[in-house]
């Protein structure tokens, strides 16, 4: 009897998910998890409570949800044919999550790094914040030109400098050199701070 009640549980849940009905499957699914008595059962229960937490936009409670799933059997993987791509996208995150915590504690990984918060200004607008994207972006190629202008400009008047040979044009010279010199490392640094404050911005507004 109790076995049928407890089949009974989990059929209603598969029931109302079928049905659409996912703001019941949400509530439902702690009490019938309460209730499963195996293991089985228990990842079912939070697979399809994860599931309906995607079909409702609830994407990060979805993912804490796969990933009970996975500390109760890691090897758990979701059918490509049967789910969708949506669920199976939000399961890959709970997935990576569980993976990036086996990295060593000397290594800290909190999330995986899209490739564009590497890129100054692309992670600003593609999150929809065009102005400080293309300030960002726009600082750092400058920065870029400047330092690879200055560079140049440095090692012609730096050999300049060496094939002088009267003492007031050697000194004008140096002066001119030293001056290129300041400037590159001036929009090396620049477009360092610029690129740096970029990540740290895209970390902080995923």
């Amino acid at each position: 009897m109790i076995l049928l009640l407890l089949f009974g549980s989990l059929a209603q849940l598969e029931s109302l998910y079928t049905a659409g009905r996912y703001a019941a499957v949400d509530e439902q699914s702690p009490p019938v998890l309460a209730e499963v008595s195996t293991r089985a059962d228990s990842v079912r229960v939070l697979e399809l409570h994860a599931s309906a937490l995607v079909a409702t936009g609830r994407t990060e409670p979805a993912v804490a949800v796969f990933r009970r799933m996975l500390a109760m059997e890691p090897d758990k993987r979701l059918a490509p044919t049967a789910v969708s791509p949506k669920i199976r996208a939000v399961f890959e995150r709970a997935l990576l999550a569980d993976r990036m915590r086996s990295v060593p504690d000397t290594v800290y990984v909190r999330q995986p790094v899209p490739l564009s918060v590497l890129i100054p200004g692309m992670h600003q607008l593609q999150r929809g914040r065009p102005a400080p994207g293309y300030v960002m972006a726009g600082a750092v190629a400058a920065a870029l030109v400047g330092a690879t202008v200055s560079h140049f400009a440095y090692n012609r008047a730096y050999q300049e400098y060496l094939n002088s040979t009267s003492l007031p044009d050697l000194e004008s010279r140096y002066r001119t050199a030293d001056n290129w010199y300041q400037a590159r490392n001036a929009a090396a640094i620049a477009g360092a701070l610029v690129w740096t404050y970029s990540l740290i911005d895209g970390l902080m507004h995923p």
